[in-house]
Formats: C-alpha cells, sequence, structure tokens
C-alpha cells in the first residue's frame, strides 16, 4: 500500500515540472508584460506565486520569512526583481516537499 507521501511527493514534482515550463520563459524583457493597462504585469504575477506558495506552506506549519507584497496590492513594480521571485519560488518548492516528508501518515 501506498503512504501518503508516496502520492504526495509525485504531485509536487509533476507541479514543479509543469510550473518551470512557464516560469523559465519570464525573463527581463517581458516581466513588465500585461494583458492591458488595468492587469497585472508578469512579473508581478509570478512574484505573487512565490509568496503564495510560502504563505500557503506557513498555514501548514512550514515557517516562512516571506512578506505578502502582492495579495491585496496593485502592481507598483513588485515583480521587477525575478531573481529574488525566483528564490522565493524555489524556497517554496522545498518547503512543499518538506512538508510532504513531515506529514503523518494519519
Amino acid at each position: 500500500m501506498k503512504s501518503f507521501q508516496d502520492f504526495l511527493k509525485p504531485l509536487i514534482n509533476q507541479n514543479q515540472l509543469t510550473s518551470f515550463y512557464t516560469f523559465n520563459k519570464i525573463n527581463p524583457e517581458n516581466r513588465d508584460w500585461r494583458l492591458n493597462k488595468d492587469t497585472a504585469s508578469v512579473g508581478f504575477i509570478y512574484r505573487h506565486i512565490a509568496e503564495i506558495q510560502l504563505l500557503l506552506g506557513q498555514f501548514l506549519g512550514e515557517p516562512t520569512e516571506v512578506v505578502n507584497t502582492t495579495m491585496g496590492f496593485q502592481d507598483t513594480g513588485q515583480g521587477a526583481d525575478l531573481e529574488a521571485s525566483t528564490a522565493l519560488i524555489h524556497d517554496g518548492f522545498r518547503k512543499l516537499h518538506q512538508l510532504a516528508e513531515k506529514h503523518p501518515e494519519s
């Protein structure tokens, strides 16, 4: 019988693989792209995904130092630092893996 971790870890891995297919295409040339002047930029959305991922982990018991700068906020350039957002994304996936490892079978 498979454990909960045997079920959860492949889901996280698949999500990471699928996400990075798109994330790896974000660069300084397209980070400011928007659907229209009233929508958030690519960089803002990327940063938002990173923050939400870490805040979800915190809700599930994996502490984070991330500060919410996107949820409920307008895009004022929070996504300009792609290296910082990428580091948060990697940290978020690392913490999701840690949560899967620590999750009790019960």
